[in-house]
């Protein structure tokens, strides 16, 4: 825990330290496209190096209108509220001097005991596991696991995840694994969390700033083959992840997950293909989405339950009551991963588990040198969804609106 949580330190300290970059005014265009635009989450590259820290950007010609940039390694991110299909605006960003805001008014984070929790406006939203969770005394102790994201909470303060389920102690909140490899000429399973198998272990943790637009991490993860004479790490994962909030008036936010995979060795790691197709990104849901009409499925082709194994989908979402209130959470792929669309897994037998992935489809190898990229948003909501609010979700997260960023030339 000391090593992370230097490694923490060092990371913020030299990220937010003093040095304020290169300081000027820039204009910032932002044009919808096809799309009408309403709280969309923007983000683009500044020219130069701007230091990390909070920014005003004023509407050209309105003295009233001022939304918060938020600059995190070079990028600025910032939520656009209204913009409709084929329109554009622009707007004045002053990087000379950072803006003070009200510390809760955003995304705020939390370091305690083996996890880090982000809260919207004080609301908790989600944690991550950096070091191993506790494992409930039912559970043996192989299952425990760090690296995971549980719990995740509705903006109404329905948590929507489980871990360490009796049955499936395997399963872990929103997690990454893969099921059935071959790497060296064995066959490490990195699933079922088996001593002598296959482990994901978390490695290190990088803590981004607070702001009122968003909060995040950087999180690194070993795929760790023991199935070998002596422990040898076959996968290298690093999880970038951006949790927004959209405000205390919505009832639903966003969070992005990034996940690069590179091999460890010169020995490339084959993902194998196979029948049930789970691995990949994973989610389980509450435990009272336990039962065969429990928990509802929505996915951007229409498909059902019993459907969908197999089938390649942009987007879906899991949703049911707990403890009598509706609440959900809903994955949106990127189309630049690997193969897009991916397909889906989804427990027929009542259980709320979820896995997308290409396994379905085809084998995958990662090689030396050639890094695996996906990237997801993940939408957590009260209420039922709308399928039509989650196609526009996905149109925003897939094809965001085009940003131009001059220097604004003094007259």
């Amino acid at each position: 825990m000391i090593k992370k949580l230097l490694f923490l330190f060092l990371f913020f300290f030299s990220v937010h330290g003093l040095a304020r970059g290169d300081a000027g005014t820039w204009t910032v265009t932002v044009t919808a496209g096809e799309f009408d635009r309403q709280n969309t989450v923007v983000t683009f590259l500044l020219p130069g190096r701007v230091a990390d820290g909070i920014y005003g950007m004023k509407m050209k010609d309105s003295r009233n209108h001022t939304v918060y940039a938020q600059v995190d390694d070079n990028r600025a991110h910032f939520i656009l509220e209204e913009l409709p299909a084929g329109e554009s605006v622009t707007y004045i960003l002053d990087t000379g001097a950072t803006v003070e805001t009200d510390a809760m008014a955003g995304v705020t984070r939390e370091v305690a005991g083996p996890s880090v929790t982000f809260r919207g406006e004080g609301r908790e939203l989600l944690s991550y596991f950096y070091e191993e969770s506790p494992v409930p005394g039912e559970i043996a102790p192989r299952f425990r696991r760090a690296g995971y994201i549980h719990p995740v909470y509705t903006p109404g303060g329905v948590r929507v995840t489980q871990h360490f389920n009796p049955s499936r102690p395997h399963q872990y909140g929103i997690w990454s694994a893969w099921s059935k490899t071959e790497f060296q000429g064995r066959m490490p399973e990195f699933w079922g969390a088996h001593e002598d198998g296959g482990r994901v272990v978390a490695d290190t943790i990088a803590l981004s700033g607070e702001g009122p637009v968003f909060s995040g991490f950087r999180a690194k993860h070993r795929y760790v083959d023991f199935s070998a004479p002596e422990p040898v790490t076959a996968l290298n994962e690093q999880w970038d992840t951006f949790v927004y909030f959209l405000g205390g008036d919505k009832d639903y936010y966003f969070f992005d997950l990034h996940i690069t995979e590179s091999a460890n060795t010169a020995k490339p790691v084959r993902i194998l293909q196979h029948k049930y197709g789970y691995g990949g990104i994973n989610i389980r849901g509450h435990e009272e989405w336990i039962g065969e009409r429990a928990m509802n499925f929505m996915t951007s082709g229409g498909y059902s339950r019993e459907e969908v194994v197999g089938e390649r989908i942009r987007w879906s979402y899991l949703w049911g009551d707990i403890q009598g209130k509706t609440a959900g959470i809903g994955l949106l792929a990127h189309p630049q991963n690997d193969n897009h669309p991916l397909s889906v897994f989804i427990n027929q037998e009542g259980e709320p588990f979820f896995s997308y992935g290409p396994l379905p489809l085809k084998s995958i190898i990662i090689e030396a040198g050639t890094p695996r990229i996906t990237k997801y948003r993940f939408v957590v909501q009260d209420g039922k969804p709308d399928p039509q609010q989650l196609e526009q979700w996905w149109n925003d997260y897939a094809y965001p609106p085009g940003v131009t960023v001059r220097k604004k030339q003094n007259k």
